[in-house]
């Protein structure tokens, strides 16, 4: 075939080319549109892989812990974050003005039986008759009927006798902070105690804080104060059960459930004889404020020096006991005499209780006398 036929033959292959096998077979030709064509343009196919972005960094864990479930109780959930801790020096950061402090008054009580029951009455309140001088703080103390918490209290007894005097009241007693007595008297005073330390729990709701001492800390601290040995360690001094004992004792010589002028001789005479017992308790519950926050407030009371006169602050008192200074004290015992007395005052203050009977005592020990 010469050179021209070959080109003729090129052309006419390549007008038709042959089509190719295991190749889908030629679209069929599309017949032209009589509507105008309005659809977007056609986009350019791609000629390369679409460039993604870089996989983000995980998330860093989160700090809330998961929900509980509807089954499980808050008991059940361990707190496993290490508590906050508050020093209180340099007391100097606190210096400003003084809050302004408003008196106590009661608004709900309750009772603890001499079976430690709680009971929404004042059958537990007592008052104070003067004891005999030299009586025998030591008397009666292995019939001691004590009683210590073996669980955790919480604050249900102080909101028991709120919500009843709420009920009666028929309205809502409003408080920024609800707490024990004790737990405040440690935050009052804990600025000039140095050996003070404790741990406690918060809980906000609707706008009002729940304090409470931690118990098992309270516990710890218990078992720590009774295995410590005496003062000098000198075996010849008594353990710290039988000087708490004193106290309840000094309790028993000095109340009696009538008030004075209606006692009868006999009554007077027994009290030393008396067993003694820490079961049966009444506790105030009172309103306070400081600055623009108020309290609530609920405590043991040892009882009244008189019948109570409406409208009038209650006369309660409290009793303490305590040893004298000696002759020549070191800084040492000067300092813990200070910081006892301090816990008095803030004890009686919080409280609203005016009057502080204090029975001195000799080592044997011995009421040796008391001061008002």
């Amino acid at each position: 075939m010469d050179s021209q036929a070959q080109a003729k033959q090129d052309a006419h292959d390549m007008a038709h080319p042959a089509p190719v096998p295991n190749s889908l077979p030629p679209r069929p030709a599309r017949a032209p549109s009589t509507s105008p064509d309005r659809s977007p343009p056609r986009k350019r196919p791609r000629t390369q892989a679409i460039r993604r972005a870089a996989p983000a960094p995980a998330p860093p864990p989160s700090t809330i812990p998961p929900p509980l479930p509807s089954s499980t109780s808050t008991k059940d959930f361990a707190v496993t974050k290490p508590p906050s801790r508050f020093p209180i020096q340099p007391l100097n950061r606190f210096h400003g003005p003084s809050a302004r402090i408003k008196r106590p008054q009661e608004v709900a009580h309750f009772s603890y039986d001499d079976t430690h029951i709680y009971r929404p009455d004042d059958s537990s309140l007592t008052y104070y008759h003067r004891p005999t001088l030299g009586s025998d703080l030591k008397a009666g103390f292995s019939s001691f009927n004590h009683y210590e918490d073996t669980e955790d209290p919480h604050l249900d007894s102080l909101l028991r006798a709120v919500a009843s005097a709420e009920r009666v009241a028929g309205e809502k007693i409003e408080a920024h902070i609800v707490t024990w007595r004790g737990m405040m008297t440690k935050l009052l005073t804990a600025p000039f105690d140095a050996f003070a330390e404790f741990e406690m729990r918060c809980t906000l709701l609707d706008g009002c804080i729940y304090l409470e001492e931690d118990f098992s800390a309270k516990q710890k601290s218990r078992e720590n104060e009774a295995k410590r040995p005496p003062r000098g360690h000198n075996p010849n001094l008594p353990d710290h059960a039988m000087m708490s004992y004193w106290g309840y004792k000094f309790e028993t010589l000095s109340m009696l459930p009538v008030p004075p002028g209606e006692e009868t001789p006999q009554a007077l005479d027994t009290r030393a004889t008396t067993p003694v017992s820490n079961h049966a308790q009444y506790c105030s519950i009172v309103s306070t404020s400081l600055g623009p926050h108020t309290l609530l407030l609920g405590g043991e009371v040892d009882g009244l020096s008189a019948p109570r006169i409406p409208s009038s602050p209650p006369p309660w008192v409290e009793l303490k006991t305590s040893e004298e200074l000696p002759a020549s004290p070191s800084h040492r015992d000067i300092l813990r005499f200070e910081r006892k007395l301090l816990k008095f005052w803030a004890q009686s203050f919080l409280l609203g209780v005016p009057r502080i009977v204090i029975g001195w005592r000799t080592s044997q020990p011995l009421q040796d006398f008391y001061q008002s």
